[in-house]
């Protein structure tokens, strides 16, 4: 039996929907579908993918920058030493080295003076009538020796007259050097008008012959002492007491102001030096009841060229000591006695000075820094060693290559570094 279909059964339910009569619906907004979800790209960085060619790249020159910097060769070196008690004479002369003897120990006379003062209460007045007094330097241009007797007069720039009372003779010339010796003069006549300043002199005596201009004479500090008048007087007791008081400070004063004449590159030793004093007139005080007492002071050294007296003591302590250059670490410990004085003047040492020296020293060898670059330059280690130990003046050597793997010191001596140590002194049984 067929069944009978209603309108209902034939009409598709989305149209039934819309046309139900129940309620009506808006008609809702078309369906967009959602995106589909797509995985994140994944971005590939440049400076990502050259990293680590970067960081090898920085690595290699930092690595070559390091090795440039830290590379290099070096020479430290010991100096050769040699340290004893030394008792010996010696003879030091301005004689010239000839070709059969060797070259003598030279030496060179220094000095200088100072005048010290005091005021001192008087004890009544006197009448003085007192000359001018100072030193000058007599030159002799010569080839022969000069005499000069007693009472010699010189001439200052001024006109003035001053006389020397002893007889002196001036040394001759060497070469183109004159020959010269220091001398006291006194003024011709009391007076203050004779204190003057530095000045030249001419001898009268020499005036219109050819010695007029190959004599002559210089000071170098002014004339002091004249006076003419009444003065106070000091006593007896106090003036002794106060020019021994005047010596005591000018030793002190002479001996800080030697050194300062000391040629560059000569030594002052321990005993090389002396004193003499002279007693300088009193002069009239800046009250009416005093007077100044005054004294003068003179200091007088011989030095020696350091070199080679460092030669001259080499020689005396090691038998090993073939003349190389050396130095003295040390002189403080070395004490020198003249056997004849010391000389007042170069010209009035004559030729030598002899003297005995006595005390502890250390000879230390001469290190040329430049000889020692040249020698190891282009060398291995083993052979730098090796030629190294030949010279003399190197008590041990260090040496340093760097990089490691360098076998041999570079070809130019100027790449090489060579440092000298301080010379190790040892100490010596007294």
């Amino acid at each position: 039996m067929m069944m009978r279909k209603t309108l209902e059964d034939i009409i598709p339910p989305s149209r039934r929907t819309a046309i139900a009569p129940a309620e009506k619906e808006a008609p809702s907004a078309p369906q967009t579908p959602p995106p589909t979800e797509r995985p994140p790209r994944q971005r590939t960085s440049f400076s990502a993918s050259y990293l680590p060619a970067i960081v090898a790249f920085a690595v290699i020159v930092l690595s070559g920058a390091a090795l440039f910097v830290f590379s290099g060769a070096r020479v430290e070196v010991d100096p050769m030493t040699a340290t004893a008690n030394i008792s010996n004479t010696f003879s030091a002369s301005t004689a010239a080295a000839s070709s059969t003897a060797p070259a003598p120990l030279p030496f060179a006379v220094v000095s200088v003076k100072k005048v010290a003062s005091q005021a001192v209460s008087a004890s009544g007045t006197e009448t003085v009538n007192q000359p001018a007094q100072g030193t000058i330097t007599i030159y002799n241009a010569q080839t022969k020796v000069q005499k000069l007797v007693a009472n010699t007069r010189f001439a200052a720039s001024n006109g003035l007259i001053f006389r020397i009372h002893e007889a002196v003779s001036v040394p001759a010339a060497h070469g183109i050097v004159p020959g010269s010796v220091t001398a006291t003069v006194y003024a011709d006549a009391p007076g203050t008008q004779y204190n003057i300043g530095p000045s030249a002199f001419t001898l009268p005596g020499l005036a219109g012959s050819a010695l007029a201009s190959k004599v002559y004479a210089k000071s170098t500090e002014a004339m002091t002492g004249g006076f003419s008048g009444t003065r106070a007087q000091v006593p007896a007791e106090a003036e002794a007491s106060t020019r021994a008081t005047l010596r005591t400070a000018l030793e002190k004063d002479l001996a800080n102001a030697i050194k300062s004449q000391v040629p560059p590159d000569y030594v002052l030793l321990t005993g090389a030096a002396t004193s003499t004093y002279a007693d300088l007139p009193t002069q009239p005080g800046s009250k009416s009841d005093e007077a100044n007492v005054q004294e003068e002071g003179t200091m007088t050294a011989v030095v020696f060229p350091s070199a080679a007296l460092a030669k001259a003591v080499a020689t005396n302590i090691s038998g090993t000591y073939s003349g190389q250059p050396v130095t003295l670490a040390d002189t403080s410990g070395l004490t020198l006695v003249p056997a004849h004085g010391i000389p007042a003047s170069q010209s009035d040492s004559g030729k030598t000075f002899d003297f005995s020296l006595s005390g502890s020293v250390t000879v230390v060898w001469t290190v040329d820094q430049n000889r020692i670059a040249a020698a190891v330059a282009g060398k291995t280690r083993d052979e730098a060693q090796t030629v190294l130990k030949g010279f003399p003046e190197v008590k041990q050597a260090y040496l340093t290559l760097r990089p490691f793997w360098a076998s041999a010191f570079p070809e130019e001596p100027a790449d090489i570094t060579v440092v000298v140590d301080a010379p190790k002194v040892a100490a010596v049984d007294a």
